[in-house]
């Protein structure tokens, strides 16, 4: 049986950058992946939810976060009904 390979999005490429950089600002992960500020600020909000992802501090600018959980090359998914339970 021959399965058919998904096509990478962004948030793939960011997944890949953030495990390669380990620790990162979101203006490098929309620099690097070329991706608007506010997909970055939603990708790195949700995978801080689900535990992946952490900020060095809370506040301030230029945050740097750090990987702290590795799931693998392949990007952790959700549900949308997770997104639609955690979006302020």
């Amino acid at each position: 049986m021959i399965t058919q390979k998904r096509k990478e999005n962004s948030w793939d490429r960011m997944w890949k950058a953030v495990r390669a950089l380990r620790k990162f600002t979101r203006e490098d992960l929309a620099i690097l992946c070329e991706q608007r500020l506010d997909n970055v600020r939603f990708f790195t909000k949700m995978y801080r939810r689900l535990g992946y992802i952490k900020p060095i501090k809370d506040k301030g600018k230029n945050i740097t976060w750090v990987l702290i959980k590795d799931a693998g090359p392949r990007r952790p998914t959700f549900k949308r009904s997770f997104i639609k339970e955690h979006v302020d």
